[in-house]
């Protein structure tokens, strides 16, 4: 089975399963440090989401930032 790959500057080049696969495998192997970074920076950045929606649960909760009625 093969494959027509289109290139970027127009070029057509007909590739096998196997190069396909080859060099789909090669680009994975080369986001491994990327994907690493990612993975360790979306817990941080969610833990901060999570925080500020606990925040914003309490303070609708409590009713805070609503003016005070005056006492009679």
């Amino acid at each position: 089975m093969t494959s027509v790959i289109i290139s970027p500057n127009g070029s057509t080049e007909v590739a096998t399963t196997s190069e396909v696969v080859a060099e789909s495998l090669a680009r994975q192997e080369s986001n491994a440090p990327r994907r690493a970074l990612s993975s360790r920076v979306y817990l941080p950045a969610l833990s901060i989401v999570a925080v500020a929606v606990i925040l914003i649960a309490i303070g609708v909760t409590s009713r805070w930032g609503e003016p005070v009625s005056p006492r009679r």
